[in-house]
């Protein structure tokens, strides 16, 4: 096969009833140049190690297989599928969605001709009962640095999706990137995409949805009943002001200021959730503590003595 034009990522982890639907969607899609599909696989003993593995035997050209013998969990699969690709352009899908077909042909097609670093796209969300909703934005937007941080943190038509978003591979390459590796962590495409983000001097959105995401599978993050939503969103907070903070980037540093309020509105719904699923009080309010300090831009960062400190020590891929 020539050297392709573009290479999926895809993270699998217990995903055997989903991944045919998946795999399925990037054969099918409608581009006719070169493509291929990396999965970066935890095998969880569910079998989907093996199906992946027959998809690759039988499309050997097209799909690859990634696995270790530790647990990876979703940043790091990604990362080693990133390694092992050839793409002039990168992309994201979950193991438990589906492509629209013409989805690979509508975002090269605009990165090429917008020359965008990177393309994002709505989405189509799918409920329990297999109904369509699509995400849709009132209209296409263009966006310099500056623009594309603010638009990120007030989750407006950027939203922190990696799969909504086509890359240029230099942008991938560059460095330091945010990378959370530990397989317990959430809200890792949020750190992702906020760094690879930060290098693109042009993001276009465009209004079409190419990309169905599937809410309540049990794979879904918003299907999965824990009590620490709210204290990760925190940790990944923590983690954007500090990569903007290095980055010594005033204007980016204040855009993240002036969106301090909407993440405050995302924390306040996580600890709701929390709260529903069991979390106690002290957890509630530390939380709430914690923030203060993350939004204060005016004292720095504690190096000790937070739920967020390890996190700012090896997250950083350099």
């Amino acid at each position: 096969m020539n050297k392709p034009v573009v290479s999926v990522i895809m993270p699998v982890f217990r995903n055997r009833n989903t991944l045919e639907r998946a795999i399925t969607s990037f054969l099918e899609q409608d581009f006719e140049e070169p493509t291929e599909l990396i999965m970066g696989i935890d095998d969880s003993g569910d079998g989907s190690l093996a199906f992946a593995k027959e998809f690759a035997e039988k499309y050997p050209d097209q799909i690859k297989v990634h696995t270790e013998p530790y647990r990876m969990g979703q940043a790091l699969s990604r990362w080693k599928a990133i390694l092992d690709s050839k793409g002039d352009y990168i992309y994201f899908m979950d193991a438990d969605d589906k492509l629209r077909n013409d989805c690979l042909s509508t975002l090269v097609k605009t990165m090429r001709n917008t020359d965008a670093d990177c393309v994002n796209c709505s989405f189509y969300q799918v409920d329990e009962k297999e109904k369509e909703k699509a995400f849709s934005f009132s209209s296409s937007k263009t966006y310099n640095t500056k623009e594309t941080i603010t638009a990120f943190l007030w989750d407006m038509s950027l939203r922190g999706f990696l799969w909504t978003k086509m890359w240029k591979r230099e942008i991938i390459e560059k460095r330091p990137l945010l990378l959370l590796s530990d397989h317990k962590d959430m809200f890792e495409d949020v750190a992702f995409c906020i760094s690879m983000l930060s290098y693109c001097k042009k993001v276009v959105c465009i209004k079409d949805p190419l990309y169905y995401y599937y809410k309540n599978v049990p794979t879904s993050a918003m299907s999965v009943h824990r009590t620490d939503r709210a204290e990760r969103h925190l940790w990944v907070f923590a983690l954007i002001r500090c990569y903007l903070e290095k980055n010594q980037d005033k204007s980016l540093i204040e855009a993240f200021k002036k969106t301090t309020f909407r993440s405050y509105l995302s924390l306040l719904f996580d600890l709701s959730l929390d709260k529903k699923y069991g979390a106690t009080k002290t957890y509630l309010k530390n939380v709430k503590t914690e923030w203060k300090e993350v939004k204060n831009l005016k004292k720095p960062l504690p190096d000790k003595g937070r739920s967020y400190c390890a996190l700012l020590e090896r997250a950083w891929l350099k």
